[in-house]
């Protein structure tokens, strides 16, 4: 297998390769953990379900059509997701089994005596970093948004057997300052049980419109454009209590009634981690009081800089433990995600819970560690 130069040397592609053989088998190992841990706990359910979905009238006939194999297609969309999750501890632990490999087969001191620096031997070890940084990034903004919808859509009908599952009594406040309440709101079939809109004219109004079932309705062709059809709407003044009838919301007339606002709205915490950055600019815009969403901004900024800091952190360990075994470094790899998760972990929710600025709670992991991995590095003999 011949790599483009990009001005490397022979001896640079030497290196970028050990790296790029290690870097396909950690993640094939790691990703393969990461789904069969997933699918132990959830097969015995999806195997029984996905003999309902031959009966189930609202379910595609292509997905009730692939049985167990509608199992393996939720797992290959959801591989960039937990890529996401999972990306720099494949990337620290890959370079830390291509430098073992490297002094396992006594070829650091060689190469040093070439005279190059250890700076210079683990540039394609950095570089590897820095494309994986890369990778995360255009693939936060470009492919999640995509294939989020039939990874839940697979999921939800792998996990109820096609019924639909609405999420219940949700309050979303839209960018005009209207607050939409739902009883219940079904994301795949854009539905909304007992809708309840406040809104206020330009007289300084308020009124409300309540139905007792909305459906979003879009058709070519449609003078209206995009609309929530009303069952039983009716429009009330707060002054006049006179209830009007209604037939239909305008998407268009009113900023953030789409469905797609709407489900981003509902994200719970957990769910932040599959945004993308325009999603987030958006959201952070509409509700700037909503600390949640800067957090997660700037922890989407900083995460992918996790491949550059681990790095640091790892590979003094593995050059300085020259008579230890590859078991023992790559357990200091380990050692020093686990370390950089935990911090991690507890910024981001001091920081969601308000109790830390979004800025300090999402950086401060990544200038700590960074620190620390700069010095270390630093310290490495050359």
């Amino acid at each position: 297998m011949n790599l483009p130069s990009f001005g490397f040397n022979k001896l640079d592609r030497y290196v970028a390769k050990i790296c790029l053989g290690s870097f396909l088998v950690c993640i094939v190992f790691i990703l393969g953990l990461f789904i069969i841990g997933d699918l132990i706990g959830h097969l015995e359910r999806f195997l029984g379900n996905i003999e309902k979905l031959q009966d189930v009238e609202n379910v595609s006939e292509d997905y009730a059509k692939l049985g167990w194999l509608l199992i393996v297609e939720y797992y290959l969309i959801s591989l960039p997701f937990s890529f996401m999750l999972v990306a720099p501890f494949v990337t620290v632990t890959a370079g830390m089994f291509a430098v073992s490999r490297l002094m396992g087969a006594n070829e650091i001191v060689p190469m040093l005596f070439t005279g190059r620096s250890m700076n210079r031997i683990l540039v394609p070890v950095f570089l590897m970093g820095l494309i994986v940084a890369g990778a995360m990034g255009l693939l936060r903004e470009y492919c999640l948004p995509h294939l989020q919808a039939p990874r839940d859509q697979i999921f939800k009908l792998l996990y109820s057997g096609g019924a639909q599952q609405g999420v219940r009594d949700k309050v979303v406040m839209l960018p005009g300052g209207e607050v939409l309440m739902m009883d219940e709101f079904f994301s795949e079939t854009n539905e909304i049980r007992g809708l309840r809109l406040y809104y206020r004219h330009k007289e300084n109004i308020t009124s409300r419109i309540l139905a007792a079932h909305a459906i979003y309705r879009f058709a070519k062709g449609d003078s209206r454009g995009p609309i929530w059809e009303l069952v039983h709407g009716r429009k009330y003044d707060f002054v006049s209590r006179e209830g009007v009838p209604v037939e239909y919301l305008s998407v268009t007339a009113m900023e953030g009634l789409d469905p797609a606002n709407i489900r981003a709205k509902l994200k719970d915490r957990r769910e932040f981690l599959d945004l993308s950055f325009s999603d987030l600019v958006t959201l952070i815009r509409d509700r700037p009081e909503v600390t949640a969403y800067s957090v997660y901004f700037h922890y989407h900024l900083t995460f992918p800089l996790a491949n550059l800091i681990l790095l640091l952190l790892a590979i003094p360990f593995a050059l300085r433990f020259e008579c230890g075994s590859k078991t023992e470094r790559v357990f200091f790899a380990l050692l020093v995600c686990g370390a950089y998760l935990v911090t991690d972990e507890v910024s981001r929710n001091l920081g969601t819970s308000e109790l830390l600025h979004p800025v300090v709670a999402a950086w401060f992991p990544t200038v700590l560690f960074g620190s620390l991995g700069v010095m270390m590095y630093d310290t490495t003999r050359s």
